[in-house]
């Protein structure tokens, strides 16, 4: 018998899960059936240790009997060859008093090379009650031996030897008590059991690691050898039977592509100069094995799961992974760790080790908490089994059904010189897997669905009770539980063609994909085909469902590792195809994409299933944060709404929030309207006192419209109230006509890419004013921010000089004005623009306070807006007019046009001076929250630019992450979260979008997170080279949006540049960090005030500071 064959036979069979029909049992009062311990036959086997062999060396084996001697031979012949040759010395009468003697089967010169031989541990093991029993070992060099000596016997060889110019290391071992002689915590102090280490990691569960190593690390050429020891017993906790919470949920997180190996592992595909590319490059490192389990940690402490699903390549393999049980003691130990349950499937790279997969999976079986099973001997692969989840209430009803099938390692290959296995195909699911899967899925039993929790026991204040007159007769069925499947590889299907949204004829696929090959082998046996399509849940069709023409099948999700930066779901044929995306730092990514882990939840009793995905964050987001939320299965999923060739005419077919939400808040509104498109999709109809309102929610969706139906979608609604402050004059919100038109091609000529260069000297001197100020009063910097904005808008618009400060009384006037035009331009500020009130306009004046301030206010602010205007004239007829957008329109109309250019010139003011101001304040927020973006700018800034002078416009080009970033925080925090309304033409409907479209999972690499790469910022396409989408869609796109981006970078550049940002520093030494969600609301949004520290780089900054005022003339 093997060793591995013990360890399997002494290993509980934690993963059969047969209580999964629907028989109730007798439960002592207090106690829930899963609790294991308090229950007689559920808790821990009791096992025979009398029967366990005394002549094998099987570590895992619970043993509580004691050894009697140690020794180490040291033999050029392996020993498993050598036999006796290489064994201690003994004699027939030893053997039957201290116990034969058992070599520990690893080698302890592994990691010094061949020349060095085989070092061995051998020990005897003895029941007899009259022989002394070990009960400590400690390891020496030859100079020192403990003290006090009694007791102890030195090893006579060197735990080092073979190894050259290697300090001899020697074990020495003390006897104690006799069997006989112990009492129980005597007997918890004796070793009974001698196992060796490879790497610098965690040793087997109840193992404990002896110091120093045999072996030491050195570099990435040899591993660390240690020693380690069992005292005592330690049996390996069970895994209770899964089973849902008492209000129908369990939770699922997939773990994949550990690709762990003996070492502590290497860093793969991290951002250059990043804290933990430093931690990983580092010699002293804990490396990427640990710091991914540090990860695993953060993100099993935010998500809590019921069960952790490794999905295949827990080992690196690739020669990495030489000795798997040291690997597999560290790569589940975050989640036992936890005391959560656990199951695993194989993938390709599991058996590039040494060690086949029957040998692992024994392992596995016997580690804590463990659910994976071997499965059938006769099918292909090794670990194909069924777990079943059941009801928390007595009848321990099947409620989910879990599949975990191998999907192979490699099919096809060729030893090269060396005797390396090269593969050149991945292997598949085969037939008699296909038939097996087939064979469970036909045994498992149909339940009334849904499910209603039995309310036999006394629950406290939980009420399981369902009201059964809610319930109609139609609303049950008899169905098999809703299932999922798990294995590595994904199958061909996972990309192929994805089923269409019946009412938008939008793909059903969320998420990363494409970025890599594809991940699936080349032959197959159709296993999507013969065996997800043909198991269905019920031989019965749903009558009443018109639709259906057959049963659904019982498997509704399929989870997939492997290509580590695919993380999508896509819907195949009614089957959702869902990749976990790579969650560790050691197998390989791609810059800029956040690893991450995907979390299944299963609620409802086993009805509905979600799923999103927990990415690792940054430091100011420890727990991480979700992307993708998303029902697969149930209410909520998929709802069946129409397509929509005409939005105008066919909005009753569009999906309606009004049933649901009545009420739009006041505080906050976006964060509703993205609550929405998860619930109701990219799409949906809103109906506000009368307003009809399409709500787009996703890019696609606003680009489909909004782009590439422009000449459709690029009205505006009839803001009353608005108008009547403009007098129809302000062409941002002007309806779609002549006047309109007219002024955005004037403006277009005036704010066009080249025409834009002309306003860098207005904007490199507004930045030297804005650093001088942050250098001398940092505390103001919201309002330095402020009045850079003011003074360049009015240089770029009006061609003033800088103002030094906001006190002039001209803009005091024209703020005033502003603060009512943003509140006008809100959707739904004033009764009168809801369909339902329209007919207040018609009011007498009297009557209207909101009227009459609206008239009273355009006299007063077209008296000071055409006052720039004249004074511009007066400056063009003298012929001395510096470069400016009034300028330009001045230049280009009729005289009796004056009126409408002073008031095209003020539009432009208008949103001007307000937007710049606050995506400042919102650079600010994200500079805190993340310092590395901060560090890697300002490092650019050192190479292009360098300490002795400020940078300009021409180093352009040469500082491409200070381009990246001004995308960025257009993305992040874009100047609109909820965007102006948008009318469809000769329709009286409303189109909205909402913050949801810049956010949009699957066209970024992080969402939540301000990450200033190249890579987050291309792979969205349709926005005009913009890297998002907050400058608008199609006729509406903000023209403005050059000057803005030059202004952005200029003033972010010379910020970083000369300033360290940082988080303030409270009493007790916490940082305190910005709410990045709360902020200023209205059309413009910007953060609430909030405090930093700011300070200059370098002692040079003031001086550069001060030289190029002095060379601007300030």
């Amino acid at each position: 018998m093997s060793s591995e064959d013990l360890a399997a036979a002494s290993s509980t069979s934690n993963g059969s899960q047969d209580q999964g029909g629907n028989s109730s049992i007798e439960l002592p009062e207090g106690v829930d059936w899963w609790n294991v311990s308090g229950i007689p036959g559920l808790g821990q086997d009791k096992v025979d240790t009398t029967s366990f062999p005394l002549d094998v060396w099987a570590p895992l084996l619970p043993h509580d009997t004691g050894l009697s001697e140690v020794s180490v031979t040291h033999c050029y012949m392996d020993p498993i060859i050598a036999g006796d040759l290489c064994a201690p010395s003994t004699t027939t009468e030893k053997d039957a008093i201290r116990g034969p003697w058992v070599r520990v089967d690893r080698n302890l010169n592994d990691e010094s090379g061949y020349m060095s031989g085989f070092l061995s541990i051998w020990y005897r093991r003895t029941r007899r009650l009259d022989i002394n029993l070990i009960d400590s070992i400690r390891l020496l060099p030859s100079q020192e031996e403990p003290s006090p000596l009694d007791g102890w016997t030195k090893v006579d060889k060197s735990l080092r030897t073979g190894v050259y110019h290697a300090n001899p290391l020697f074990l020495w071992y003390h006897v104690g008590k006799t069997a006989g002689e112990m009492t129980s915590d005597d007997k918890g102090q004796i070793i009974t059991e001698i196992n060796v280490l490879f790497g610098e990691d965690v040793p087997w569960w109840g193992f404990e690691k002896l110091e120093p190593p045999t072996m030491y690390r050195k570099d990435d050429i040899v591993e660390g050898t240690y020693i380690t020891i069992r005292k005592g017993v330690h049996p390996v906790p069970k895994a209770p039977p899964l089973h849902f919470s008492r209000d129908g949920k369990f939770k699922i997180m997939q773990i994949a592509d550990l690709h762990y190996s003996v070492s502590v592992g290497s860093c793969r595909d991290m951002r250059t100069g990043e804290t933990l590319d430093k931690l990983c490059t580092s010699p002293d490192g804990p490396g990427s094995d640990n710091l991914t389990n540090t990860l695993l940690a953060r993100m099993l402490d935010a998500e809590k799961p019921d069960l952790v699903v490794f999905t295949g390549d827990q080992l690196n393999g690739q020669g990495s992974s030489w000795d798997p049980r040291s690997v597999l003691a560290k790569f589940a130990k975050e989640v036992w760790g936890r005391g959560i349950p656990w199951a695993a499937v194989f993938g390709n790279h599991d058996s590039e080790n040494g060690m086949d997969r029957e040998d692992q999976m024994k392992l596995m079986e016997a580690m804590p908490y463990s659910l994976a099973q071997r499965g059938p001997r006769d099918l292909h692969g090794v670990g194909n089994y069924v777990l079943k989840v059941l009801s928390a209430d007595p009848s321990m009803t099947h409620l989910l059904t879990l599949y975990f099938l191998d999907s192979g390692s490699y099919s096809k290959g060729f030893f090269n010189f060396w005797g390396m296995f090269t593969p050149t195909a991945y292997d598949w699911l085969r037939q008699d897997q296909i038939d097996w899967f087939l064979r469970e899925s036909a045994s498992i039993n149909m339940i009334e669905r849904p499910f209603t929790p039995d309310g036999a026991k006394d629950l406290s204040s939980i009420n399981w009770a369902r009201q059964t007159d809610q319930l109609t007769p139609q609303t049950h069925r008899l169905a098999k539980p809703n299932a999922m499947m798990f294995f590595h590889m994904p199958l061909p299907e996972a990309y192929s063609t994805p089923d269409k949204n019946p009412s938008t004829q939008r793909p059903l696929d969320v998420g990363l994909s494409g970025l890599e090959p594809n991940g699936n082998a080349d032959s197959s046996d159709g296993f999507f085909e013969k065996a997800l399509l043909n198991a269905t849940e019920s031989i019965h069709v749903n009558a009443q469902a018109g639709s259906e023409t057959r049963p659904k099948q019982e498997v509704k999700v399929v989870a997939n590792g492997h290509s580590h930066i695919t993380e999508n779901c896509r819907r195949v044929k009614g089957v959702w195809m869902c990749f976990g995306g790579g969650g560790s730092y050691s197998g390989y990514g791609k810059v800029g994409f956040d690893r991450r882990f995907r979390v299944y939840e299963i609620s409802e009793y086993g009805e509905k299933i979600r799923t999103w995905k927990r990415l690792e964050g940054v430091e100011a987001e420890p727990e991480g944060h979700v992307v993708d939320d998303m029902v697969l299965v149930g209410p909520g999923a998929t709802p069946l709404r129409s397509h929509i060739n005409n939005l105008a005419s066919r909005k009753e077919s569009i999906y309606s929030a009004n049933n649901e939400a009545n009420w739009i808040p006041t505080s906050q509104p976006w964060l509703v309207f993205d609550q929405w498109t998860k619930q109701y999709g990219p799409i949906f109809y809103l109906n506000i006192a009368g307003q009809d309102t399409i709500v787009l929610g996703t890019h696609k969706a606003a680009a489909d419209l909004l782009d590439r139906r422009a000449n459709i979608y690029s009205d505006r609604p009839d803001y009353i109230v608005l108008n009547m402050l403009t007098s129809d004059m302000h062409w941002g919100f002007a309806r779609l006509n002549d006047l309109w038109k007219r002024q955005r091609r004037r403006v277009h000529e005036a704010l066009r890419a080249q025409t834009a260069k002309e306003y860098f000297g207005y904007q490199e001197t507004e930045s030297v004013i804005m650093l001088d100020q942050m250098l001398t009063d940092p505390e103001n910097f919201l309002d330095h921010f402020q009045r850079a904005s003011t003074s360049l808008t009015l240089s770029i618009v009006y061609g003033w000089s800088p103002l030094l400060n906001s006190d002039h009384p001209i803009i005091w006037k024209i703020d005033q004005f502003n603060r009512k035009f943003f509140v006008a331009a809100v959707p739904g500020s004033f009764w009168v623009e809801f369909n339902y009130f329209k007919w207040m306009r018609y009011l007498p004046r009297w009557m209207c306070a909101w009227r009459r301030d609206a008239e009273e206010t355009f006299k007063r602010v077209t008296v000071t807006l055409e006052g720039l205007s004249v004074d511009v004239q007066k400056r063009i007829d003298r012929g001395d007019d510096p470069t400016s957008v009034c300028g330009k329109l001045l230049r280009n109309v009729q005289k009796e046009d004056f009126f409408e250019a002073a008031w095209t010139s003020a539009s432009v003011y208008l949103g001007g001076a307000e937007t710049t101001s606050g995506q400042l304040a919102w650079f600010m927020q994200a500079m805190i929250l993340y310092p590395e973006t901060q560090r890697l700018a300002q490092e650019e800034l050192d190479r292009v630019v360098g300490p002795y002078r400020l940078p300009t416009f021409d180093d352009f080009d040469h500082l491409p992450f200070i381009q990246a970033m001004v995308k960025e925080i257009m993305r992040w925090r874009g100047e609109y979260l909820i965007g102006s309304l948008k009318m469809i033409i000769m329709k009286d409907i409303s189109c909205l979008r909402t913050r949801s479209v810049t956010r949009t999972f699957g066209r970024y690499i992080s969402t939540r997170t301000f990450t200033a790469t190249m890579l987050n910022i291309s792979i969205l396409g349709d926005t005009r080279d913009e890297g998002h989408v907050t400058y608008g869609f199609g006729k509406r796109i903000c023209v403005a949006r050059h000057v803005a981006n030059n202004s952005l970078f200029i003033h972010i550049a010379f910020l970083l540049w000369a300033l360290n940002i940082s988080a303030e520093i409270d009493a007790d030494g916490n940082r305190n960090l910005p709410d990045s969600l709360q902020c200023k609301e209205g059309l413009s949004v910007r953060p609430v005030p909030f405090c930093c520290n700011i300070s200059a780089r370098n002692p040079d900054v003031a001086q550069v500071v001060a030289q190029a005022k002095a060379d601007k003339g300030i």
